[in-house]
């Protein structure tokens, strides 16, 4: 076989292969794309339902507001009511949520207080 014959017979399979793999790579393509700005939260991933009820201490207007200036994160802690347990949402400098989530073996204001200190986080009010 001459090399001009082995050169086109490697094209063709090449071709071929190219053809047969090119549905599943353009498949795999709009699975990676449809796949974005649906990953879940750090607070969701490690946290689960319990961080669905700490997010709703930055809407609480009872709620205590700490600040950790080396991180200049900002975060809400309230009273879960119905659960009787505190929650934490921790936001960043733009807004965006860091985490959120129960401290279950908390029941006073004091020992969340200085859990947040311990933290980093100073009492605004």
């Amino acid at each position: 076989m001459t090399l001009t014959k082995k050169y086109l017979l490697t094209s063709m399979i090449l071709l071929a292969a190219y053809t047969a793999l090119l549905p599943l790579f353009q498949q795999m393509a709009e699975q990676a794309s449809a796949g974005v700005g649906t990953t879940i939260s750090h607070a969701d991933a490690r946290h689960g339902g319990e961080a669905e009820i700490a997010r709703q201490c930055s809407n609480d207007p009872n709620a205590h507001i700490f600040f950790n200036e080396s991180t200049k994160r900002t975060a809400y802690v309230c009273f879960i009511g119905g659960s009787g347990v505190f929650g934490i949402h921790i936001m960043n400098e733009r807004g965006e949520e860091v985490t959120a989530f129960l401290k279950n073996k908390m029941q006073h204001f004091e020992q969340v207080l200085k859990y947040m200190q311990n933290s980093g986080y100073q009492l605004l009010h």
